[in-house]
């Protein structure tokens, strides 16, 4: 593997034992992590804080606004802004919430209980190389009691061409605490690069994070993002994610453990693929405590010579737990593919896992269903597929209700020929 300059984030002395796991995993890195990592390059940029969103160049402004960025900042409680690995905003509007770089955090509170608990370090090559080469990523507290009504926003925008973006982000609410975060991930057009973020989410006693990820990237760009949620006693975690846009890979799969008793959790997500997208995207639940519940819904529609895998997995470690799993994939284009992998997995006997699995084309059945009252086929087909696509997703701007419109135009477009 081409050797790079080391510059990561300050770490604290206590972090020298996870720099030495992420070179020794580094170094046995399997030949595509060794590949994506060598061939694009980590950089360190130093630039001066902007004041707002609207001070924002014109080109990030305009493509940023596709994934939720608002230039009013009055309808956000805190916004976060990178560009490539330069941390431009990190702000707050209001008391009981803390918007940080993680270069400001590890100066302003003690990050030793947080820093790579929920991933771990030598997890693969990926996490081992935002351990070692990253820069930025964002730190959000949402303090005791506090109830945060408007969302937060956070962006991680990559404008460099053939860049390794590696960003560790980590999600703090604590006892009874109560925080939305919409987070755009977007690129120029026609850029290359990686892009490898980490994200670990602590959600306290009683406390509740609603987290929605876009994702709209450039058929030149890789995604690797690597994401663990721990969740106690009575709190809830709800995620969101969706995909707009043709990009070259995606893997991703995030695990949230319940680990408190009554703790629930809900992941949806809506992956389409374009053009010749490799998508392998996948969630886990790991039920660790009695009480808990959980769901995962994942929809996926394959065009043109696209493949998804849609991987899903519940796993209950003891008694009294209720997890439901649904996996549905819409084949739009003989050409493309669509995997649906569902798991369940039982490790004690009182426990009650479900789950559902559906690949294929629109139903003929449905179609003349909706013939026999009055559609054509074109307007039924139309109404299937948006049908299918949609998602409701709380607190996002009306910006990125359109994108989503836009996408589900275009794939119904495609339906109907």
């Amino acid at each position: 593997m081409r050797r790079v300059h080391e510059e990561g984030a300050l770490r604290a002395d206590w972090s020298a034992d996870l720099r030495q796991k992420a070179k020794d995993r580094l170094s046995r890195a399997s030949p595509e992590e060794a590949e994506l990592i060598s061939k694009f390059v980590p950089i360190r940029q130093v630039g001066e804080k902007v004041d707002n969103v609207s001070s924002l160049p014109n080109d990030v402004r305009q493509t940023s606004e596709a994934v939720g960025v608002v230039e009013d900042e009055n309808t956000r409680s805190g916004t976060y802004f990178q560009i490539d690995t330069n941390a431009l905003i990190r702000k707050t509007r209001v008391e009981g919430l803390e918007v940080m770089s993680l270069e400001d955090a590890f100066e302003r509170i003690d990050l030793k209980p947080y820093y790579w608990k929920a991933v771990a370090v030598d997890k693969d090559g990926f996490t081992s190389a935002v351990e070692l080469y990253g820069k930025g990523g964002y730190v959000i507290v949402a303090k005791k009691g506090a109830n945060i009504e408007l969302p937060v926003q956070a962006c991680l925008f990559m404008r460099t061409n053939d860049l390794l973006q590696a960003p560790h982000n980590i999600i703090i609410a604590e006892e009874g605490a109560s925080v939305n975060i919409i987070t755009g991930c977007t690129a120029m057009p026609e850029k290359a690069g990686i892009h490898v973020g980490i994200s670990e989410f602590y959600v306290k006693k009683g406390a509740k994070v609603t987290f929605t990820m876009v994702h709209s990237w450039t058929n030149e760009i890789h995604v690797r993002p690597r994401t663990g949620v721990m969740v106690e006693e009575g709190g809830t975690f709800i995620s969101h994610y969706v995909n707009l846009n043709p990009l070259s890979s995606l893997q991703m799969y995030p695990i949230v453990r319940l680990n408190g008793r009554d703790a629930k959790t809900s992941i949806s997500s809506l992956i389409v693929g374009f053009g010749k997208s490799k998508m392998d995207v996948g969630s886990e639940i790991v039920f660790n405590a009695p009480g808990t519940r959980g769901e995962i819904i994942s929809k996926s529609v394959s065009t043109q010579e696209s493949a998804i895998y849609a991987r899903g997995r519940l796993t209950a470690n003891t008694d009294d737990i209720r997890g439901h799993l649904e996996c549905r994939g819409l084949i739009m284009d003989p050409r493309s593919k669509v995997y649906a992998i569902p798991e369940l997995i039982g490790n004690a006997m009182n426990v009650e896992l479900t789950h559902e699995a559906s690949v294929g084309k629109l139903s003929e059945d449905q179609i003349y269903y909706l013939m026999s009252k009055g559609f054509s086929n074109d307007e039924a087909t139309s109404i299937l597929v948006r049908g299918f696509m949609e998602t409701k997703i709380e607190g996002i701007p009306p910006s990125l209700e359109s994108m989503i419109e836009s996408v589900t135009d275009m794939v119904a477009k495609k339906a109907v020929g």
